[in-house]
């Protein structure tokens, strides 16, 4: 049987090139809008989200991926899926 975050996460998946494709990207996400937060490349025992994240914590979470990216992903361009 399979969850709503697998379901969900197996669903259809968009690419962002640009880096001012990403600062758009983060400006139309809901933080309160239900979302179920994983980090990949992670251990594959990390036990997936069994609920989704309160806003503030999804809020943090965009602040700190968005950090990471720019920081370690030295290029002209973004390329994440």
């Amino acid at each position: 049987m399979s969850s709503e975050f697998q379901r969900l996460y197996t669903g259809r998946l968009w690419s962002v090139l640009a880096w001012d494709q990403l600062t758009e990207f983060w400006q139309r996400i809901d933080p309160a809008a239900g979302w179920y937060l994983v980090a990949s490349g992670l251990d594959a025992d990390v036990p997936k989200p069994v609920e989704p994240a309160e806003a503030a914590t999804v809020a943090a979470f965009i602040a700190r991926i968005d950090r990471l990216l720019r920081d370690e992903h030295r290029e002209s361009y973004c390329g994440i899926v």
